[in-house]
């Protein structure tokens, strides 16, 4: 069964006027990862392919997570003027579930928005370039997305649909080939 783990990107304006924007939400799925396990009969070796282990991030998640951050930079800063291009703790607030992935993704993201500020050091009289707002991260016993409250509501409104179930029951032939194919007796559509 799928186990959804999502990041939180949030960021707060503190507007005067109540009738302009107050706050943004962006929630968002880490970037393209490798397998959460391993496969018995995997011929690939992850960690020789593609140099990084299970459940992490792959080259192209890393991109994907730059992507988005570009993209909210462009919008949020470049086009509509709503967050400082230089970070203000009290604007933007980052919360990113307790897995390397999804932290990692809250990083790039949050590079690539912030990727030209800068910040004054009073001690040594210089500017600072590459500050990234702190990633708070949600320890796995307070995470309500990982496991139970996703999963009941994906139980409940997808697996057990009629159309979820057709698509099951077609897919018998498949679903032998790939246990046998991997040696992995457990594999389900979902």
């Amino acid at each position: 069964m799928f186990t959804f783990v999502y990041f939180l990107f949030i960021i707060f304006f503190c507007c005067v006027n109540s009738s302009k924007l107050k706050q943004i939400h962006v929630i968002h799925r880490h970037g393209d990862r490798t397998p959460l396990k391993s496969i018995h009969n995997d011929p690939i070796d992850w960690q020789r392919e593609l140099g990084t282990q299970l459940k992490q991030l792959t080259g192209v998640g890393i991109r994907q997570t730059r992507e988005l951050g570009d993209w909210i930079r462009q919008r949020y800063i470049e086009e509509l003027h709503l967050i400082d291009p230089q970070f203000i703790s009290t604007e933007v607030y980052v919360m990113s579930t307790e897995t390397d992935r999804t932290i990692m993704s809250a990083k790039f993201v949050l590079e690539s928005i912030f990727r030209n500020a800068t910040r004054y050091d009073d001690i040594h009289q210089t500017q600072i370039s590459g500050i990234v707002p702190p990633i708070y991260v949600i320890p796995r016993k307070n995470d309500l997305y990982k496991g139970s409250l996703c999963s009941t509501s994906i139980d409940k409104d997808v697996f057990k649909t009629n159309q979820w179930i057709a698509k099951e029951s077609s897919s018998k032939e498949f679903i032998a080939w790939v246990a046998t194919q991997t040696g992995n007796d457990d594999v389900k559509l979902s």
